[in-house]
């Protein structure tokens, strides 16, 4: 596997990002969800998803700048170029949501005081946005897959695709 993405592929940095970014995400809604309504645990899981944020945002900080100053493969089969346009909006949705939002929950509870009744609702408005790309973006591999039959699941688990 090529380092950097090609024509038809994604290189080992896109495709260990987006697996790595994807667990890191779900383990910080995760975390970020279980401190709302885990009273008993509240400063341990608070402590977790302040950890897994400082970790998430710079991650998906590199994946952002990643993906703009690199080449993205082009699509394989049948997708119509609005099709293409929205997932690669989405995609474009997600990463920055993996950068926003660790870094409002940092906010939220460092400026806990002052800025809580606003950055809170944002901060979970923020989380219901994302759920909504990421059920577009399953929704996207799902039609890949099954419908469209094309390889690009295996194409971004690393495997060489050929057309």
């Amino acid at each position: 596997m090529k380092f950097r993405d090609s024509g038809l592929n994604f290189g080992l940095v896109s495709v260990v990002g987006h697996w790595t970014g994807a667990v890191l995400l779900v383990a910080f809604l995760a975390s970020a969800i279980l401190s709302v309504f885990s009273e008993a645990a509240l400063d341990s899981s608070q402590n977790a998803t302040l950890l897994i944020a400082l970790i998430t945002a710079p991650v998906f900080a590199f994946r952002l700048y990643w993906r703009i100053t690199n080449f993205h493969p082009a699509p394989l089969g049948g997708a119509s170029p609005a099709q293409v346009l929205a997932g690669r909006g989405i995609a474009l949705g997600m990463l920055l949501a993996g950068v926003v939002l660790p870094l409002m929950y940092l906010a939220k509870e460092i400026f806990a005081a002052g800025y809580n009744w606003w950055l809170t609702p944002l901060f979970w408005l923020g989380v219901f946005c994302f759920s909504g790309g990421l059920v577009l973006h399953l929704y996207g591999a799902y039609t890949h897959t099954f419908i469209l039959k094309d390889n690009s699941l295996k194409r971004l688990a690393g495997r060489k695709i050929d057309l």
